[in-house]
């Protein structure tokens, strides 16, 4: 099993907590604050992380924060170069936050302002097709008209070169029957 290092920067800061079900860790406050309308920053979690190569850290909202206009709107680690993973290296972690205009929410050292989630990012190999094939009138119509009967959508066209067309065809025919019928 890979081991990723947590280190404090102050002795006081509440390391981040596992969820019950263990999927995310919470991140916490060093000290208390306060997010008034449209309000944004960059609030420092007390905490470096270092990760073994090949994964990365990703932040993510806390959901009852979202129903009162907060929303994690960047993680950003003391490299800009590091932005959202670090290789060894010890970097401090920023949650970046926002509110909307219609609210205001007090943070306390023991809420949690972000979840977090360690993934391992898979190294792939790329291969540069030059040989791009773009599909041609034909090839959509087939496309097109293999959809409609799949999805059993009968078309009223007199324009064989659109079949597509036919839905928007029959809301106006059905508009017209029944203004007609009144």
């Amino acid at each position: 099993m890979e081991k990723a290092k947590w280190f404090r920067m102050d002795p006081t800061v509440k390391m981040p907590e596992w969820s019950e079900d263990g999927t995310y860790f919470s991140f916490y406050p060093p000290s208390s604050f306060k997010l008034t309308e449209s309000d944004r920053g960059m609030i420092p979690t007390g905490l470096c992380l270092e990760l073994p190569k090949g994964y990365q850290l990703m932040i993510r909202p806390v959901p009852k924060l979202i129903d009162y206009g907060v929303q994690v709107w960047n993680t950003v680690i003391e490299k800009f170069d590091d932005l959202y993973y670090s290789q060894g290296k010890k970097h401090q972690i920023y949650i970046g936050l926002s509110i909307d205009a219609y609210h205001s929410y007090e943070f306390w050292p023991d809420d949690a302002i972000a979840r977090g989630v360690i993934i391992k990012t898979p190294q792939f190999e790329f291969e540069d097709v030059t040989n791009l094939q773009v599909l041609g009138e034909e090839e959509v119509q087939e496309m097109a008209t293999k959809l409609q009967k799949e999805l059993n959508i009968n078309c009223v066209c007199d324009d064989d070169t659109d079949p597509l067309r036919g839905i928007d065809d029959q809301r106006e025919l059905a508009t017209i029957g029944n203004d007609q019928s009144q």
